[in-house]
């Protein structure tokens, strides 16, 4: 079988949880001995990353124009169509069996080959539903777009599976469950616990002002700082405010967007991890925590009490800054032991090995074609 991987999307900026969903697949493909099968399109900068994870890969450098959502489907569909036209010419001369797309920024044309797609959720038919902002109607017409136009769909959750069918039943003989791909770090020094953290903040769903107000309840009464990861959000000016009403300008860190060196740093002082989130249809980053022996507290909504399976603590409501805090504090006091946290461990990274999982996607593709 030959397959070609879509990585026309990917920028060296990372851009959250699909992006590594789609290098833990290149790393368990690579484990399965499979690079001679694969040809990867991306663009010309992200040869040399692409390359990092196996030399061996064929990589065709393909500089897509992607529009994105905030220009929206109908200009976006001009360029689209012009680079679907090329990813027939490498199907054809590449002799490709079938075409994975990493995420929901598909080429509203079928191509030559069977094609399957990882769109990680449908969140613009989701909790944007209410929302009548362009962006968010671009977003919701490109997702239905993604879900017509390719063969097959992988859902990352049970959770996101039925979410798809019911918001778009027409479609259910075209879904197939397999759960995300994780690459468990297992460099992290065991360094001085100091902080409470939470990774991936940009996004508004991701309902920091939630965190920030329940470590607020719970500032007083222990050590650890509040560390607040990636891209500052729209709606940073506001958490700042919110941090200064509850004088914890010195307990409270926005980084920014940081390397992978500084982030293993973080986690190895990580004595809580927090996942707030109003939506996840996998929530990659606690899986991660969990895998890596942290305690982790997590919302009980959406696929995360699924995913994280039923194994860390858990809160709810998602905007209830007082059973948050109650969770932080029951940590604080009554930690969960060394040993328990090892056997979370180790469930965990049995169950999302990315190895494991590279194995399913290639049998399924494999039944596909």
């Amino acid at each position: 079988m030959r397959l070609l991987i879509d990585l026309s999307t990917f920028t060296k900026s990372h851009n959250g949880g699909k992006d590594q969903v789609a290098y833990n697949l290149l790393r368990g493909f690579s484990k399965l001995e499979l690079t001679s099968n694969i040809i990867c399109v991306a663009k010309e900068e992200m040869v040399g990353k692409i390359k990092k994870i196996d030399k061996d890969y064929c990589v065709i450098p393909i500089n897509r124009m992607c529009l994105g959502t905030r220009i929206g489907p109908i200009i976006s569909t001009i360029p689209d169509i012009v680079y679907a036209a090329k990813l027939n010419d490498v199907i054809k001369k590449h002799h490709i069996d079938a075409v994975l797309y990493t995420n929901k920024f598909v080429p509203p044309v079928k191509l030559s080959a069977p094609t399957i797609v990882i769109p990680h959720d449908i969140q613009p038919l989701t909790i944007r539903k209410e929302d009548n902002s362009l962006y968010s109607k671009c977003a919701a017409i490109m997702t239905k777009k993604t879900l017509a136009v390719c063969d097959y769909i992988i859902a990352i959750s049970d959770f996101d599976r039925n979410d798809m069918i019911s918001k778009i039943p027409e479609y259910t003989d075209k879904f197939i469950k397999i759960y995300n791909p994780i690459y468990f770090n297992n460099n992290y020094e065991n360094l001085d616990k100091k902080y409470i953290t939470a990774i991936n903040i940009q996004w508004e769903h991701k309902n920091v002002q939630t965190i920030i107000n329940a470590y607020a309840q719970v500032a007083t009464k222990t050590d650890l700082s509040l560390m607040l990861v990636g891209k500052l959000p729209n709606n940073t000016d506001e958490l700042k405010a919110i941090v200064r009403e509850n004088n914890l300008e010195d307990k409270v860190i926005f980084t920014g967007f940081i390397p992978d060196e500084q982030m293993a740093t973080i986690v190895s002082k990580t004595r809580i991890y927090i996942n707030a989130s109003y939506f996840e249809g996998f929530g990659m980053t606690s899986v991660e925590m969990m895998g890596s022996g942290i305690p982790t507290i997590v919302a009980d909504n959406t696929a995360q009490k699924e995913v994280t399976m039923g194994l860390c603590r858990y809160y709810e409501p998602t905007d209830d800054k007082l059973k948050l805090a109650e969770q932080i504090l029951e940590e604080i006091q009554k930690p969960k032991t060394e040993n328990e946290l090892n056997i979370i461990a180790k469930t965990i990274r049995e169950q999302y090995s990315y190895e494991v999982i590279a194995n399913k996607y290639w049998k399924f593709i494999e039944e596909c074609i």
